[in-house]
Order: structure tokens, then sequence, then C-alpha cells
């Protein structure tokens, strides 16, 4: 099976649910806006499993490996959330997914640690 790289980018567009990441979101927002993103699946994607048909299974799955590796959720929630996944995607995809998750889930660290400021901007 191709690796769908679609379906990795979203991670990247993905606002934390945490609330120590939330400096993070105008950053990621405007980058899923500049890539095509539509501003409801923006609004709506920090609570993507209440959403009902609004994201594919694919982008379900993703998200899903996502956020249990940002989370970091009891070990049963994460093994179950990783073998749902493996029931839409490749091991190579579910892999990729996850190492995308604790790229961003560092470089998200540094930039809270450094007390990194939000520029304030106008919406284009």
């Amino acid at each position: 099976m191709e690796l769908d790289w679609q379906i990795l980018q979203r991670y990247r567009q993905v606002l934390p649910r945490s609330r120590d990441q939330r400096p993070h979101r105008d950053l990621h927002a405007r980058k899923a806006l500049e890539a095509g993103e539509t501003l409801q699946r923006i609004t709506l994607l920090r609570t993507w499993d209440e959403c009902g048909g609004l994201f594919t299974e694919e982008e379900c799955a993703a998200l899903a490996i996502a956020e249990a590796a940002t989370d970091l959720p009891n070990p049963e929630e994460r093994i179950a959330a990783v073998a749902s996944a493996r029931l839409v995607l490749s091991d190579e995809q579910v892999a990729a997914i996850q190492w995308i998750a604790i790229a961003m889930n560092a470089f998200n660290r540094i930039s809270i640690l450094s007390r990194h400021p939000v520029k304030e901007r106008e919406l284009s």
C-alpha cells in the first residue's frame, strides 16, 4: 500500500486539545487554511471524534494515533487507538504518523518552554 502523505500532513494541522499548547493553534490554523483546509474543519478539529462524518475514516485513524502520542492516555487506550488505526492504515502509515506526532510534540514543547510569543495578526 502506498503511503498517503495527505493523511500524514493532517497531523501537522492538528489543533492541540491540551491547554499548554494553545499558542501553537494560530500557526497551525494559518498553515491549514493556506493548504486549502476549510474553516469549519479547522474549527471542529479539536472535537474530530464527535463530528460524525466530517473527517474521513483514514483522517480519524491518523488523528487518534496523533492524539494518543500527544496525550499519552493509559496503555489500554493507546493500544486500542493504534489497533483501530491499523484497520484502515498500513503499518508504514501508522509508524510515520507516530513519528510525526513525536517530532511535532517535541517542537511544541521547546516553544512552550521558551515562552515563544504569539504575534497579533489579522486573519486573511
